[in-house]
């Protein structure tokens, strides 16, 4: 899914397809892109695309969606495929059926007034109905006139409020905002308007505000650095800190207002486009922003502007100096990233905080940048800047953003950017040169991202050094929050100082950076790929035991992933992957009286000499917390799990095992003697079990249906695949809530089950 919006940017609505799909884009021109998108669409059966907030045409084409018709292709071919479906949106009916050619057209509707209520109702609770705030909850639904957004927005906004604030809540949707948008009805502004009156306190709105401006699908990190940019936090002293006040902030909007909604991954968060409408409009009137983007110039008499933002603009040229001296905010986007900037353009805004240039092309920046005393956040994003030599003078910056940035060396200029905190080098694909000593001098940083980008760590040994190496950031005793690529697991530092220190990073050992942003799910994240056996490390140790996703490709000298490469159980680890590791027989070979104790998702593919996950029986706990576990040609496996293991996965909702030739049962047999007596008349129980996939496992052992009476037990598809039958399990539970399609397919479970005198509750 990916929003269009009315000023359509076809590279970012590639890269949020891309990413959902774990798709890498990256480095490619728009051309470019579109012919791989296009590409990989056409080999899938199945998808869905959803594009979301259509204002006039797009061409498809451009974009990288394929519009050839598969079923015809099939007919051809005799291969049967799937056509690729795309789901419009947009609130002019004539867009889709007129620009858009759609096949059929559906018309979404209002609530009916019965619905409407329900929906208040269960948002500010049931007790509405028995107290003073009927009438007035009444006569507010009504007035939303049975918009889900409008009534939604008000309830929240009023959930938990006094009389009072219900009585002044009518008062505003009985004079609905006489402000003009397409497709927005008065009472829908009123409703919006005032659920942005109740948030609480001036920094929960400047942050609603700020997401307004940042538009679509956008980063938690952007947010940040405008928020230290423009001091909205001023009680926090660090980025982390602020970084969890910006969470905060985010998650009240999501939950208390719905005025912010989840984007497509962790670190993104979204806005409704009609929420953005009119927080567009309150900004133009409480921040005196100015907001162009159809418009080809800036109009004079600015001089009390706040914010102004030129976003896909088609601004030919700016004015020779731009008198603004109230001016704390500076985005450009511009059609023409080649425009010109005129060097005195920033004399006139000495006030300005935070300055944005994305996508634009500079030989220098402009030589008034200097004048900018009180600048705190640059981006200079997705371009192109030659001559950076001038960002040294800009003393007070605390952010510094060139992701993906066409730049080759990190000016030695940013060393002298004394109070940095943050520098964010990610995607650079280009950068091959950071001088020694230049991250060294920055000795506030507490955040360092060079996520796919710089990969050419010196040693750190020797006079003749041309690059920094890791070894210099130990000094840097700020230091948080580091995304560093490393391809010689010998260039990290043997002593661990420098990663004991960390609270968030993302740190890949191996030759290409290959991790997708979309499947981060958590703050520790460290990725192994060892084609050389390693001695012990500390550092390596440290970041081991640390790590809540832990990424695992190409093992050398390993045999156990516990006790060889951590031998503590890994307390900490939420997610682990391991995969072409042919060297790996167990995963866990340990006898410590904790295992895994968070983990969530374990996943395991191409792993040739695999032979038990689990090698010993524990005293204590193991996979208590496991939800997904998903098993890929591991073809020596015979079992996932033995029943002492498996009456410990009360979490466990989904499994998957797909490709694996020895695999012959879910849950294995104990060793001779393991099994307890209480524990043999023990009914395992997988309580919240949602999703069972079986996929080509010639060996999974099953009796014949045909001595079954039951005259639906032929093979019948489960998930796409045959239902095998369990011979080998001894105990297994079904809840009822199992998923409706499992459930329709239990009684060919129950057929094969029954043939060992195996046990079914439902």
């Amino acid at each position: 899914m990916a929003s269009v919006t009315k000023n359509p940017d076809l590279k970012k609505i590639q890269g949020e397809i891309a990413d959902q799909l774990g798709l890498d884009l990256r480095g490619e021109t728009e051309l470019g892109r579109a012919y791989h998108l296009k590409e990989y669409l056409r080999k899938k059966k199945k998808i869905l695309v959803i594009l979301d907030d259509f204002w006039a045409r797009l061409d498809l084409d451009a974009l990288g969606i394929p519009l050839e018709n598969k079923k015809s292709e099939a007919s051809s071919t005799g291969e049967e495929q799937m056509q690729l479906k795309i789901l419009f949106t947009s609130r002019d009916l004539d867009v889709l059926s007129c620009d858009m050619g759609a096949d059929e057209k559906i018309p979404v509707g209002i609530l009916e007034d019965e619905e409407a209520w329900t929906l208040l109702k269960k948002i500010v609770g049931g007790e509405v109905e028995k107290s003073e705030l009927l009438p007035m909850a009444t006569e507010i639904v009504g007035k939303c006139a049975g918009l889900p957004l409008a009534v939604e927005t008000v309830a929240k906004a009023l959930k938990g409020k006094d009389a009072s604030a219900w009585r002044d809540a009518v008062l505003q949707l009985k004079r609905p905002c006489q402000e003009s948008f397409t497709g927005i009805p008065a009472n829908v502004y009123s409703a919006i308007e005032l659920s942005y009156n109740h948030l609480e306190g001036e920094e929960l709105r400047q942050t609603f505000l700020l997401c307004c401006l940042l538009g679509h699908n956008s980063s938690i990190k952007d947010l940040l650095s405008y928020g230290i940019g423009l001091g909205l936090f001023p009680n926090v002293k660090t980025t982390g800190e602020a970084r969890d006040r910006v969470l905060t902030l985010v998650s009240n909007l999501k939950s208390s207002s719905s005025l912010l909604l989840d984007g497509h991954s962790n670190d993104w968060f979204d806005m409704h486009d009609i929420v953005r409408d009119v927080a567009i409009s309150i900004a133009l009137r409480s921040q005196h922003w100015l907001s162009i983007a159809a418009e080809d110039h800036i109009p004079k008499g600015g001089s009390d502007f706040k914010w102004i933002s030129l976003q896909k603009a088609n601004t030919s040229e700016l004015p020779d100096q731009l008198e603004c001296p109230k001016l704390i905010l500076f985005y450009l986007d511009s059609k023409d990233p080649s425009m010109k900037i005129p060097e005195n353009f920033f004399r006139g805004t000495q006030e300005l905080r935070v300055l944005d240039f994305t996508h634009m092309c500079f030989l220098s920046l402009p030589s008034s940048i200097c004048f900018l005393k009180n600048l705190h956040t640059l981006h200079v994003n997705g371009g192109v800047l030659e001559d950076m030599a001038i960002i040294g003078k800009l003393a007070s910056l605390e952010v510094l953003s060139l992701l993906q940035s066409d730049i080759v060396e990190v000016p030695t200029a940013i060393g002298q950017l004394t109070q940095l905190k943050l520098l964010d080098l990610s995607d650079c694909t280009k950068l091959k040169i950071i001088r020694p000593h230049v991250l060294a001098s920055l000795s506030k940083l507490e955040e360092l991202y060079l996520r796919n980008s710089f990969d050419h760590w010196d040693d750190g040994e020797g006079g003749n050094q041309r690059n920094a190496s890791l070894a210099e950031l130990k000094d840097l005793h700020n230091l948080a929050a580091l995304d560093v690529h490393v391809r010689d697991v010998q260039q990290i530092p043997k002593v661990g100082l420098l990663f004991e220190r960390l609270k968030r990073y993302k740190i890949f050992i191996g030759e290409v950076w290959n991790l997708r942003g979309s499947s981060f799910k958590s703050s520790k994240i460290l990725k192994l790929e060892l084609n050389t056996s390693i001695s012990y490390s500390h550092s390596i140790f440290v970041l081991l035991k640390k790590a809540e996703e832990l990424h695992i490709e190409v093992l050398k000298g390993f045999k156990n992933v516990v006790h060889d490469l951590e031998a503590a159980g890994f307390q900490e680890l939420k997610y682990l992957h391991v995969k072409n590791a042919p060297e790996v027989e167990h995963i866990v070979n340990s006898s410590v009286v904790s295992v895994f104790p968070f983990l969530e998702e374990l996943f395991l593919q191409n792993l040739d000499n695999l032979v038990k996950i689990c090698h010993r029986r524990f005293r204590g706990t193991c996979f208590g917390r496991l939800s997904i576990i998903t098993v890929k040609s591991c073809n020596q496996l015979k079992n996932l799990f033995t029943f002492s293991i498996a009456r410990q996965l009360h979490k466990l909702k989904e499994i998957r095992v797909m490709k694996c030739n020895n695999m012959t049962q879910i849950v294995g047999e104990e060793l001779p003697g393991v099994m307890e007596i209480a524990e043999a008349s023990e009914t395992l129980k997988l309580s919240e079990l949602r999703s069972l996939q079986l996929q080509y496992l010639p060996k999974f052992l099953c009796h014949g249906n045909e001595e079954t009476s039951d005259p639906s037990s032929n093979s019948a598809p489960l998930f796409g695949e045959k239902v095998f039958k369990f011979s080998f399990i001894q105990y297994i539970g079904v809840h009822k809530k199992l998923n409706r399609v499992i459930r329709r397919n239990l009684v060919k479970i129950y057929y094969a089950l029954s043939k060992e005198s195996m046990k079914i509750t439902t």
